[in-house]
């Protein structure tokens, strides 16, 4: 069904701004996820971000996730992107990513999505969400999508691509990128998402953090939304 490689993809054609270099996993392994397990085995979406190596472009079984049918991986701790050169790509399926926040973690590991400091990626037609065992009006839990330097002075993410996905239950922030590099600035597209109140008193849909360096170093974002979050407190994008 599927190519051993990603050579070219009609994906690009909606890439612009100043992200427009990102290639994700273009050339790389393709992955297909078979499964909604979140057990870290192989043909689970775990297995493909945690365990595998090298340029990878993850896509999703049709069967197992039909394009007509909501289909959730429940992830029972969040996904870290501990590498670049990565694209996951729910096109021709259609996967919620739901977060499952146990008891007493809002607030901090809540994420669906980290990205500490690694480059080239791209996140497309996906949705992300968060439930929670509590009141799920809280405003000051974590976010879906964090993006940022562990360390600024030694790593900086860069050419990143969050393309048609659909955020709700946000709790803080449905996207924060923060802890910009010291020296290299990063290349940004934010482009046709959703960002979306459901259920949930969303603060921020998208959040730049731009402490502490100058802002001539920091990033250079493009963004196009579809809709911005219904419910969401504070304006949209917001710096701090």
């Amino acid at each position: 069904m599927y190519a051993d490689t990603v050579t070219s993809s009609n994906l690009f054609n909606d890439l612009w701004g100043f992200g427009s270099g990102t290639t994700g996993g273009l050339n790389g392994t393709v992955y297909c996820v078979e499964s909604t397990a979140d057990d870290g085995s192989p043909g689970t979406l775990r297995y493909g971000i945690e365990s595998l190596s090298g340029d990878t472009w993850i896509v999703f079984d049709p069967e197992h996730f039909p394009p007509a049918t909501k289909t959730t991986i429940a992830l029972s701790s969040r996904l870290d992107l501990d590498r670049g050169n990565l694209t996951i790509d729910g096109r021709g399926s259609y996967v919620s990513l739901r977060r499952i926040v146990p008891s007493g973690v809002c607030g901090g590991g809540d994420e669906v999505i980290l990205n500490r400091g690694f480059e080239n990626i791209i996140l497309t037609h996906l949705d992300f969400a968060r439930t929670y065992p509590f009141d799920s009006t809280k405003e000051d839990c974590g976010d879906l999508v964090t993006i940022y330097n562990e360390d600024p002075e030694e790593t900086h993410f860069d050419n990143i691509w969050i393309n048609q996905s659909d955020f709700y239950d946000c709790g803080d922030d449905c996207v924060s990128m923060a802890f910009f590099s010291a020296s290299t600035r990063a290349d940004v597209t934010i482009s046709r998402n959703q960002f979306l109140g459901v259920n949930s008193a969303n603060e921020k849909a998208l959040m730049l953090g731009i402490e502490p360096y100058d802002s001539d170093k920091l990033y250079k974002l493009a963004v196009r939304a579809r809709e911005w979050a219904s419910r969401s407190i504070t304006a949209s994008p917001c710096a701090a």
